[in-house]
């Protein structure tokens, strides 16, 4: 079986694209490659997907390959990071390799590509030194899958980090990633070296997995064929002859973690400790998901709270608009006609009366379109502008003298009573 490449590529010519990718077909692989032609693009693929393997131009506008490698460490120290330039400068090439980088192959010679991708692939990890400790392959190796789960937000995602992960850590030929649904085991993904189970689902009676999930243990299995918790039957078709099972989450597990080989192998207690630990990260990463998926639900809650909320506003301003407008239009016009044709009957205090009565017309007129425009700010974006408050003091004032002075006997009785 063809093994399943993984690859991000930071290119933004097209033209070198397609012969980098071209250059990568052969029968050892099935590269299923992710081009990236901005730094934008490198950063949301890597925080996204898992890689086997990055390759990298020199840069790409705003966004330079010792960014791209810099970015690629931080997460994780054991993905092959290959240069693919153009630039052929002896200390240009040393400088990459010294910052990190696996190699470096030119552009004019990408018949070199291939050969040099395996040596990447097949070649032992080396020791990393963080903060003054030097780590084994296999720790910086799981300390990097933590990160990564960590910033998983999608099932599909955590799925994705662990059957490679699991693979990797152990050295094992196959990996399962199986969820618990009732009383069936779900083995819902996998990466091995031919196909296993991925889709099926048994009774959690009758698969390892089921057993490590309820005795809340790990299996450990030499010989497939000589445990009787083993369905025999399920295994012949396949390459598997050890294994090792462990749950996710010892107290309710919710699924499980199998590891296979193809030869007889006994895991050692480093690897089934080290497998478990992945388990248990493997946990709280899916708990992380149900809370950013319960979030994401109550926020979809609280918009169509909002969202009818403004429809409710939007029918009450429709209401304040024609129920409230129609009979002050009313008031209006037949007291401008009163004036107009019938002033000349009125004395000075019916007169008065008259003016008191439009003007207050046009002030609730008023009142009602600043309703309608604060009604409208949730719809409509805001402008900032100045505003002199003086200004805006001296017209109310103004308003308010002119009110009092034609009513000067009333103010003084109210101000009588102040107090």
């Amino acid at each position: 079986m063809r093994e399943n490449l993984r690859i991000l590529h930071l290119e933004d010519d097209q033209n070198d694209a397609d012969l980098i990718h071209f250059a990568l077909e052969t029968p050892e692989w099935d590269c299923e490659i992710r081009t990236a032609t901005t730094g934008e693009d490198f950063r949301q693929a890597m925080l996204n997907t898992v890689f086997d393997l990055v390759i990298s131009d020199s840069a790409v506008p705003g966004f330079d390959g010792m960014a791209a490698l810099r970015l690629v460490r931080e997460r994780d120290h054991s993905i092959p990071f290959i240069f693919v330039s153009g630039d052929r400068r002896p200390e240009q090439v040393d400088r990459l390799k010294a910052a990190g980088a696996t190699d470096y192959v030119p552009k004019s010679r990408l018949t070199d590509l291939v050969p040099t991708v395996r040596r990447a692939m097949e070649a032992p990890l080396a020791k990393v030194e963080q903060n003054g400790i030097l780590l084994s392959p296999v720790v910086d190796r799981l300390v990097s899958v933590i990160q990564q789960l960590s910033l998983a937000r999608t099932l599909d995602t955590v799925m994705a980090i662990v059957r490679r992960a699991a693979r990797d850590l152990t050295g094992a030929d196959g990996a399962t990633f199986v969820l618990r649904e009732g009383d069936k085991c779900f083995y819902a993904d996998e990466d091995a070296i031919s196909p296993l189970w991925k889709g099926s689902r048994f009774p959690m009676s009758a698969c390892i997995s089921g057993w490590a999930m309820l005795n809340r243990q790990s299996a450990v299995i030499e010989d497939i064929y000589a445990d009787a918790r083993i369905p025999a039957d399920a295994y012949r078709p396949t390459f598997v002859k050890s294994l090792v099972m462990v749950p996710i989450r010892t107290e309710s597990p919710i699924g499980a973690i199998g590891n296979y080989w193809a030869t007889r192998h006994l895991a050692t207690e480093e690897e089934v400790r080290i497998l478990q630990t992945l388990a248990d990260s493997t946990s709280i990463a899916i708990e992380n998901v149900t809370m950013y998926a319960n979030l994401d639900e109550a926020v979809r809650n609280r918009t169509a709270e909002l969202e009818a909320a403004n429809r409710d506003l939007e029918s009450f301003s429709y209401s304040v608009s024609h129920d409230l407008r129609a009979p002050l239009r009313a008031i209006e016009g037949f007291g401008q006609l009163l004036f107009t044709e019938h002033a000349h009957r009125l004395d000075g205090s019916a007169l008065n009366y008259l003016h008191r009565i439009l003007g207050s017309t046009k002030r609730m007129g008023q009142l009602i379109e600043d309703l309608l425009n604060l009604a409208s700010f949730g719809r409509v974006a805001l402008h900032r502008s100045t505003i002199d408050l003086s200004a805006l003091a001296r017209e109310i004032f103004d308003e308010l003298y002119a009110l009092l002075a034609a009513h000067p006997g009333e103010a003084a009785h109210r101000g009588e009573n102040v107090g």
